[in-house]
């Protein structure tokens, strides 16, 4: 529960940067195109904030928020490790997906798996 409050937190903080940024483009009137890319950012962000933080969901589907994004962020992750070839950082990347998957499994949460079965 804690990690996914943290997890809102932050996403409340960038959403926050975000929109200073977006205030700050949109005054100095130079730019085309950074705007956006503060705008986006900012209602992306807002978006996990209040997917996290929703009201009316039970303890066990916040933590599953968490563990899922906590997942996807960590694939992501693997994929540059990957696209760099940095075999070192790949390694430690999956014994830290191996760690989520446990802990997932331990809390009584099913694995999805791709058609791989992966």
């Amino acid at each position: 529960m804690k990690t996914a409050f943290g997890m809102a937190s932050q996403s409340l903080i960038a959403a926050t940067d975000y929109l200073e940024a977006l205030d700050f483009l949109v005054q100095k009137e130079e730019f085309a195109i950074a705007p956006w890319s503060c705008a986006r950012g900012m209602v992306e962000s807002s978006a996990l904030c209040s997917w996290l933080f929703e009201m009316g969901i039970a303890p066990r589907e916040r933590v599953s928020r968490s563990l899922s994004l906590r997942y996807v962020a960590l694939r992501e992750q693997q994929k540059m490790a990957r696209y760099d070839g940095n075999t070192l950082k790949i390694n430690k990347i999956e014994e830290r997906i191996g760690t989520i998957e446990t802990i997932a499994i331990n809390l009584g949460y099913d694995l999805v798996l791709d058609r791989r079965n992966r």
